[in-house]
């Protein structure tokens, strides 16, 4: 690693070279090389709020014999700490987005991935102050099991545990298995059709007060020791609620763009949410209503454009899609006071 500093947000998820397509009709042109995939959306947005320690932020990344220089130069100027695992008898891995008619979007790999497993954390990856999962709830077991044993050889502390599930993992039949894992997270965050899923539930709920009764059912299976692990539903449009075993009181915290004028891709909204969630529980002065604007904040950039926001710079100010993450953190927080 780069970096010196014990990193604050380290994601297990892989890091893709994305291709879109367009298949809904609209006429637009095929696009490449779009730098994508769930560990990459949730450390960037980590990474929006620490302009002056970038390098705080720490992903895993297969470099292949194809790497676009382009992309690097990308990377480069975001200054985190990445560990690189160069492979150059294979190419990088890339997936390719198709989007459909009404808004439907599939995904499939071009070259298949490789996962990241916990032995291939760094001693300093180890020392994160959360750990971002994305995965089947077997898998996050596993994870744990082998982060708690390097831990524990370490003397170090355990990092929050961040679980993000795999929406193909939310079945009926995978319920005990979710019930397994969910005694060891702090954060568990699907978002509504995910959570709706796994009970059965065809249709997505809409309704606050049905998404709120959805999030309740999960509570009892939220048991790690000291009672203050967080449900976190992501609805989209309707922002997130997050829900506590210690209260019985809900709190909705709205999306950041209110209509969908600004929205021109949704993918990796959902990801970035959480890792700007995550940072707000670790950071300097945490609490979960940061956690909450911080999450808003980061998937309202994720949105704004197809792959990530552009850094640029104003002076030493940071911009991101041309303004400031503190800008856009005063904005969010004048709608919540409203």
């Amino acid at each position: 690693m780069s970096g010196k500093r014990e990193p604050y947000f380290v994601s297990m998820g892989m890091f893709i070279l994305d291709e879109v397509q367009y298949e809904d009709g609209s006429g637009r042109e095929a696009v490449y090389d779009i730098i994508g995939g769930a560990g990459t959306y949730a450390g960037l947005a980590a990474r929006y709020f620490l302009s002056e320690e970038p390098d705080r932020v720490s992903l895993i990344i297969d470099r292949g014999r194809d790497f676009p220089v382009a992309v690097q130069d990308e990377l480069d100027q975001w200054e985190c700490s990445i560990e690189y695992r160069d492979t150059p008898g294979r190419p990088t891995t890339r997936g390719r987005n198709i989007y459909r008619k009404n808004e439907k979007r599939d995904f499939e790999y071009v070259n298949p991935g490789i996962r990241i497993e916990a032995k291939d954390l760094t001693d300093a990856q180890l020392r994160t102050k959360a750990l971002h999962l994305i995965c089947s709830p077997e898998r996050c077991l596993d994870i744990i099991t082998h982060v708690q044993e390097r831990t524990e050889k370490l003397n170090i502390d355990m990092p929050l545990l961040v679980w993000e599930p795999f929406p193909q993992e939310c079945r009926p039949e995978k319920l005990p298995q979710f019930r397994e894992a969910l005694k060891h997270v702090d954060v568990y965050s699907p978002n509504a059709e995910e959570a709706a899923s796994l009970f059965g539930i065809d249709e997505e709920p809409t309704d606050k007060q049905a998404i709120e009764a959805l999030g309740h059912r999960y509570l009892p299976y939220l048991t790690k020791p000291g009672n203050k692990a967080l449900m976190v539903l992501r609805c989209g449009a309707q922002g997130a609620v997050i829900l506590t075993k210690t209260s019985d009181a809900v709190e909705w915290f709205p999306a950041y763009h209110e209509t969908a004028d600004s929205v021109v891709d949704p993918t990796g909204g959902g990801n970035s949410f959480l890792g700007g969630f995550a940072l707000g529980l670790v950071e300097k002065d945490p609490s979960i209503r940061k956690a909450a604007i911080y999450g808003n904040v980061a998937a309202g950039l994720a949105i704004e454009q197809i792959g990530l926001p552009k850094l640029t710079h104003s002076g030493n100010v940071e911009l991101w899609n041309g303004q400031s993450v503190s800008k856009r953190i005063q904005l969010y927080t004048q709608k919540l006071e409203k």
